[in-house]
């Protein structure tokens, strides 16, 4: 029986903190009497005309009986824990859809894809704003959210697996995420699971290619399909040698890929995990993080070039939106141009406003090289800028001269301002240690670098994360 005004002049109370009292219009009584549940109750006779006149009489249950519902969905945001505007889907597929686990690593179901943004920045498994209502329904006493900028702990996919069915051709592409400089990124699913895949491809594509690969072009289009196959089939074995099952602060790539039809060659397919993050590169990510995130950070991408470092390989290619921060973790991305630690190359390679002295003057490669640019590319990451290295400079003879004098000579670091590292003066002289251009005042370990950096952050007081 329901009545919609409630018994007047009485006042209830809660006893429950989290229970929300509707109004006294908006409640609805259901009497929790247990007499009519108990089992072999007599059958009565047939109800009389002034029984039934009573049963349109609204009955009222006692005060320890009434169960509330509350018919007003508009409820405070404050004491429900959601955003203002928010509703929560209560039909009876949504119901079966929460009450069922999704598998770690798996998509969303078809409709509900979204956009990716950056290299690889679609957001997969993120944790819900009703993540701590799920926690206490399960009985879990910690219900605290972490704050946004907080590292969370992620399961890896499983990685043998995904290899094993990629290497196969088990795999379709889905959607465009981005174009790089030689290649365009695709999202592609493999038996259920999201990878990530660097399409490079000729010509002959734009008449015999598939449909979401035929019409999209690199943003270099000058350069020519010769360089960009050596570019990736370097990524591909460079990553062979940092491949591991377990989790790893670089990239995993699964597999390359020839793609043919009717016999003749469209181009390659590089297979590799797919990131849900942000490259460092996004203005929106800098200005969002804290400063002790920030310093945590260039930690985790120091880390990210030491593991490259053990393999004795230079990435020779550092720069903001080569590392991606997925969530606990800071991954190492993009090998095309990494080569094996002493290597003496016949071209500038890397990207200009990032280069060494010893990359502009062909001199030999190490792991200091890999050092100056991290240094260069984390003083950007802290509101500096890149370095004034225009490319038809680079092309003069003279200009090699000169880097060649500065990388013998030169004491001074290139690193003038951090600005978000004003408040932190050790950790900026560090930065700038990193700078130096000649090599044997240079910080040119990783090992070294990581030392200087617990020291100067226990100094200042930030606690850096393992």
């Amino acid at each position: 029986m329901t009545d919609n005004k409630g018994q007047a002049g009485e006042r209830e109370t809660a006893g429950n903190e989290e229970l929300i009292l509707p109004s006294r219009e908006n409640r609805t009584y259901i009497s929790r009497s247990t007499e009519t549940d108990q089992p072999g109750t007599p059958e009565t006779a047939a109800p009389t005309v002034d029984d039934k006149n009573a049963a349109d009489t609204p009955v009222i249950p006692e005060s320890g009986k009434r169960v509330y519902i509350n018919l007003n969905k508009a409820e405070d945001p404050k004491r429900t824990g959601k955003a203002e505007g928010e509703t929560e889907d209560d039909s009876a597929e949504a119901t079966a859809a929460k009450a069922t686990p999704q598998p770690q690593g798996k998509p969303p179901a078809d409709g509900d894809n979204r956009d990716g943004a950056g290299k690889q920045a679609e957001k997969q498994d993120e944790p819900s704003q009703k993540e701590p209502a799920r926690k206490a329904a399960s009985g879990a006493t910690d219900t605290q959210e972490l704050p946004p900028t907080a590292f969370r702990k992620i399961t890896p996919p499983p990685h043998n697996t995904i290899r094993g069915q990629v290497t196969l051709g088990k795999y379709r592409l889905e959607q465009m995420i981005a174009r790089g400089a030689e290649s365009v990124l695709y999202r592609a699913n493999s038996n259920g699971y999201l990878v990530c895949v660097k399409a490079v491809r000729n010509s002959i594509n734009k008449w015999l290619g598939d449909a979401i690969t035929r019409n999209q072009e690199e943003r270099l289009e000058k350069v020519s399909y010769r360089t960009k196959l050596r570019h990736i089939q370097n990524e591909f074995d460079v990553s062979k040698l940092l491949y591991s099952e377990g989790d790893t602060p670089t990239v995993h790539i699964y597999a390359l890929r020839r793609i043919t039809r009717m016999g003749l060659e469209l181009g390659y397919d590089l297979i590799m995990e797919y990131l849900t993050g942000h490259d460092l590169g996004d203005k929106i990510l800098s200005r969002t993080l804290t400063l002790t995130d920030k310093v945590n950070v260039f930690y985790r991408a120091v880390q990210a070039v030491a593991f490259m470092h053990q393999k004795k390989l230079i990435h020779l290619d550092i720069k903001p939106s080569n590392f991606m921060l997925v969530r606990d973790q800071v991954k190492l991305i993009d090998f095309g141009v990494s080569v094996r630690s002493g290597h003496r190359p016949r071209a500038i390679t890397g990207t200009s406003g990032y280069l060494s002295p010893e990359q502009i003057c062909k001199d030999t490669l190490d792991e200091g090289t890999d050092i100056f640019a991290l240094g260069v590319a984390f003083a950007v990451f802290f509101g500096g800028k890149s370095l004034n290295q225009p490319q038809e400079m680079l092309l003069r003879r003279q200009t090699r001269l000169d880097m060649q004098y500065h990388l013998n000579h030169d004491t001074q670091p290139v690193v003038n301002e951090a600005p978000d590292l004003n408040s932190i003066p050790p950790i900026f002289e560090v930065l700038r240690a990193c700078t130096i251009p000649r090599r044997d005042l240079r910080i040119n370990k990783c090992d070294i670098l990581l030392n200087l950096l617990r020291q100067k952050a226990e100094q200042a007081g930030i606690k850096l994360i393992d």
